[in-house]
């Protein structure tokens, strides 16, 4: 037999992923007998790569003579730029001073499927290819203020893997080998459907070459979606947040908005933790009358004083060891980032200071830009949450939009105000404990009257007209300890994960608040005593692109997780806020 060189790995035309360190191996065929020919080196390479040398391995088994002795080689190399068709070189060289060439055409990828897809169920769905695993978060289509995933959230991770391909049918050519993804997806309390299970999915090229759409070819759990296609999204452009005040109508006055003369806006999207006060001697109480309609329209036209706005109002005591930096759980940077242009941050430490750390909560009835005389417009999608919008339009109270909120009488059937004393079946009564977020605002309407030329009373720190308006969430923090640990958790950033627990794994998926679009972060681990490893990659669901490993500590109490102080996030603290629903 004549000396011979097989490559094994990669197989051809699979898809290789720049960055990734790939195996090139192999067999390698020798000549016995009186003059015996054996391989004196192997290198590989792939591309533009350097050239490497590979290990080789003599065959068990071969007697000196007949049959001819053979080797194994493998080596990893790791796949260089740029995209498209790349050759791997596999280069023998003898000790009979004989060198013999293979070679393999492979398909190099930056990461081809990073991107957001439309779901043939409705969904929309952000991937991130991270060399050889793809991450992503699948939301339901039912988009709103509050963004998708209310009914429907599920995280996925998978690895790439080499499945015969489906070609377009113009080509003609037959499948070939190709990229495959496998892994295991699970959905997170966001939503309300709670399932989980594995998926297969096989890439379909475009007549150009390019992946196009990703169709399921099995699953396991009850998973819904049985195709994927790539789509152009563009996200929300948001105005800075005194223009959005200033396009949300009031229903006082022809054309009067919560900004204007009336709100002064001072940072957007603030968490924060508190003790519920309630106010007038009532836990909420709305400025609407009980049988008062409850249409735009009944809601726009009103032209009410100051008394019938339909906010619906509470106080409360916030938890500045929380906010100051020091405390377990404080925000870092809180007071240093993310204020609006021209404002001082001193102005609300001294109002809390000098008030006893009292923040007003209003929660506007709706959100919407049309006037009265507007009624064409009365149907235009909201622009904050509201108590009496929809789904994903309405304020959430742990995480579920509020429905058909049930005024009461204070004085009388047709009195204003009225008060609310359940909101989503959460008992809102004095010292609750709350997490709120909204924008941070003065609210200088009610003031004019007692300073035209101060109507905000920055100066004024007794004053209390720090406020959280329009209120986008309440968290009742009501969660109790559980072996499992599915719920909905929060961390001292501010942002918000939705953590489900299934056997020893731990999945969650991360987002921050109305308006704050950076955060979007998927998580599996694995959990072993009170330890969880894992790993963490942001998604295209937010502009972060980062990941990595994780350790975190279960608290003994079950209600907080604490990160590996040597290891990522160093500075984070998470606390369990309510339970995943059943």
């Amino acid at each position: 037999m004549a000396l011979d060189a097989h490559i094994i790995q990669p197989f051809a035309n699979v898809l290789v992923v720049i960055g990734e360190l790939i195996t090139i191996s192999g067999t390698v065929d020798g000549l016995a007998g009186a003059e015996p020919v054996s391989p004196d080196s192997v290198m590989v390479q792939i591309g533009t790569s350097p050239p490497v040398e590979a290990m080789l391995v003599r065959a068990v088994g071969h007697p000196p003579q007949k049959p001819p002795p053979s080797w194994s080689f493998h080596a990893s190399v790791r796949v260089p730029g740029p995209a498209g068709s790349m050759t791997v070189v596999v280069r023998v060289h003898f000790d009979s001073n004989v060198d013999m060439v293979r070679t393999r055409t492979v398909n190099a990828s930056a990461g081809e499927l990073t991107g957001v897809w439309s779901a043939d169920d409705g969904g929309v769905y952000f991937l991130k290819q991270d060399i050889s695993n793809l991450w992503w978060v699948g939301l339901d289509g039912h988009a709103g203020v509050q963004r998708p995933g209310l009914t429907v959230t599920t995280v996925f991770l998978g690895q790439l893997q080499s499945i015969p391909a489906l070609q377009p049918a113009a080509a003609k050519t037959g499948p070939v080998t190709g990229p495959g993804i496998g892994g295991s997806w699970a959905d997170v309390p966001r939503g309300t459907r709670m399932r989980s299970g594995t998926l297969t999915l096989r890439p379909i090229r475009a007549a150009d070459g390019s992946i196009q759409q990703l169709q399921v070819t099995a699953s396991s759990g009850g998973f819904t979606t049985t195709m994927l296609t790539r789509t152009i999204h563009q996200a929300a452009m948001l105005s800075d947040l005194q223009t959005l005040l200033a396009s949300v109508q009031k229903n006082v006055g022809d054309g009067e908005t919560l900004g204007g003369g009336n709100l002064k806006a001072y940072k957007d999207h603030v968490v924060v933790f508190g003790h519920l006060l309630g106010i007038a001697g009532q836990n909420v109480v709305v400025n609407w009358a009980v049988n008062a309609g409850r249409t735009y329209k009944d809601f726009i036209c009103a032209h009410a004083d100051g008394n019938h706005d339909a906010d619906a109002n509470t106080d409360i005591a916030i938890d500045r060891q929380r906010l100051d930096s020091g405390g377990d759980f404080s925000q870092p940077n809180f007071w240093t980032e993310g204020w609006e242009p021209g404002v001082d941050p001193e102005v609300i430490q001294h109002k809390l200071n000098g008030t006893s750390n009292a923040l007003h909560l209003e929660m506007v009835m709706f959100g919407r830009g049309a006037r009265c005389d507007q009624r064409d417009r009365f149907d235009d999608p909201p622009l904050v949450p509201g108590w009496n919008e929809r789904d994903g339009n309405s304020v959430l109270i742990n995480g579920r939009p509020v429905t058909a909120l049930r005024l009461d009488p204070i004085d009388g059937f047709d009195s204003v105000p009225s008060r609310v004393v359940l909101i989503n079946g959460k008992v809102m009564s004095a010292g609750t404990l709350v997490r709120v977020s909204g924008p941070l605002v003065l609210d200088c309407g009610h003031l004019e009257w007692s300073d035209p030329f101060d109507s905000c009373r920055e100066d004024d720190f007794d004053v209390a007209n720090q406020e959280i308006h329009p209120v986008y969430a309440i968290d009742v923090v009501d969660a109790t300890p559980r072996v499992n640990l599915s719920g909905v958790w929060g961390d001292n950033l501010g942002m918000t994960y939705y953590v489900r627990h299934i056997a020893d794994s731990i999945w969650w998926f991360g987002m921050g608040p109305v308006r704050e679009t950076a955060f979007g972060q998927v998580f599996r681990g694995t959990l072993k005593d009170r330890t969880i490893d894992g790993v963490w990659r942001d998604v295209p669901f937010g502009t972060g692109d980062s990941g990595g490993a994780l350790r975190l500590t279960v608290d003994p109490g079950l209600l907080q997780f604490a990160a590996d102080p040597q290891g990522a996030f160093s500075n984070r603290r998470w606390l369990k806020l309510y339970d995943a629903r059943p």
